[in-house]
């Protein structure tokens, strides 16, 4: 005999809690393979994990494709020079670089 829906939900909400990322998709796709029945509220409950599962996946692609827009080149070494007011930051740079940047 199933087990009534409020407690499955119960159950899913307690081996959800703390997961996050990875760990969570894994245990969401764990869930709805165990759960055999795709009736009445048990459909609606392996909706809404499917749901989440889809969003999960989606937002990984999309921070996985905007990560991947934004590195910065091997061959573009960046550097910051910092000081006080007048210490002659502007100096030390158009000397190295020829650039003329404005004191």
């Amino acid at each position: 005999m199933p087990k009534p829906i409020r407690i499955m939900r119960r159950e899913i909400k307690e081996r959800l809690k703390g997961k996050a990322g990875q760990q969570k998709m894994d245990e969401i796709e764990n869930l709805l393979e165990e759960i055999p029945w795709d009736v009445g509220d048990y459909r609606i409950l392996k909706s809404e994990l499917k749901n989440e599962l889809d969003q999960m996946r989606h937002l990984k692609s999309v921070i996985k494709s905007s990560r991947a827009k934004y590195q910065l080149k091997k061959e573009s070494p960046q550097m910051i020079i910092a000081g006080a007011t007048k210490a002659g930051k502007s100096y030390l740079l158009n000397q190295l670089t020829n650039a003329g940047a404005k004191n």
